[in-house]
């Protein structure tokens, strides 16, 4: 059974029985539109299903690890956690926090929601062994991830919340955290009450990065490096991990710090 053609009254039946509200809401900001029948619709809705399923795995996964690691006890947990400790963090995952805040004041959803999803590749690659974080910035990062989906995917971010130890409750002396076994509703903490993560446009120049080699577009090798290297000294690398297969009629050299070194030949 397909979808109703008719999304007057909202998202229609269907998207919400197969997807759920959590799916239908980052659909909407990030399409800015409601889903309707046609197969583009059913296949982004297919699209960010897959990506919190992703979020929902690597979540479970980093804390699974943060409760075996001894590195994880060193971090900020329990009463003495502050989500919003930002600078802690490695350059990559402090711009993802910009970024989002960024296209946020400006009512910029669809591209904030492009900027969490893409985020998340950050934590994907210390799920292959690829990364940069140690156990405890993987914790602080996720957790900071969470509270950023929070507008975007409320209840999957209060689920990872609580499971993460961030959620807590009022007893009329304060506030603390964890949750007692009998605990009035409206004394519980959402993840909605938590400070929203703030980052400023960081300075990432001496951040140590993976940067891909390509030639002619096509990737060759990745370097470790660092973020705030000039042209000159990643052509250096890149040409040291090429040996051989360096060409020698380079034509044009694109550079982003960070990101990419493509040798363009003529």
């Amino acid at each position: 059974m397909g979808p109703s053609a008719d999304a007057r009254d909202g998202i229609p039946e269907y998207y919400q029985r197969e997807y759920g509200q959590d799916a239908m809401r980052m659909y909407v900001l990030f399409s800015g539109k409601l889903p309707g029948n046609s197969e583009r619709d059913e296949a982004c809705a297919e699209g960010i299903l897959r990506y919190l399923r992703r979020y929902w795995r690597i979540a479970e996964a980093i804390l699974e690890r943060s409760n075996e690691s001894e590195s994880a006890d060193e971090t900020e947990t329990g009463d003495n956690f502050d989500a919003c400790s930002v600078e802690k963090l490695p350059g990559e995952a402090r711009e993802l926090i910009y970024t989002v805040n960024e296209r946020v004041s400006r009512s910029k959803w669809n591209t904030a929601a492009a900027s969490m999803m893409e985020g998340l590749n950050l934590l994907r690659k210390e799920e292959r062994g690829r990364g940069l974080m140690n156990p405890a910035e993987e914790l602080l990062f996720m957790k900071n991830y969470i509270l950023l989906s929070a507008p975007f995917t409320p209840y999957i971010a209060q689920e990872l919340w609580e499971r993460y130890g961030g959620c807590g409750y009022h007893d009329g002396r304060g506030y603390h955290r964890g949750v007692p076994d009998v605990l009035e509703d409206e004394d519980r903490r959402s993840v909605m009450d938590e400070p929203w993560p703030i980052a400023g446009d960081a300075d990432r120049s001496g951040d140590p990065v993976r940067l891909p080699v390509c030639i002619d577009g096509r990737k060759r090798t990745e370097i470790p490096a660092l973020f705030g290297w000039t042209r000159e000294r990643a052509e250096r690398a890149a040409a040291a991990a090429l040996g051989s297969r360096m060409p020698s009629d380079v034509g044009r050299i694109v550079y982003v710090p960070g990101r990419i070194l493509n040798l363009v030949t003529k």
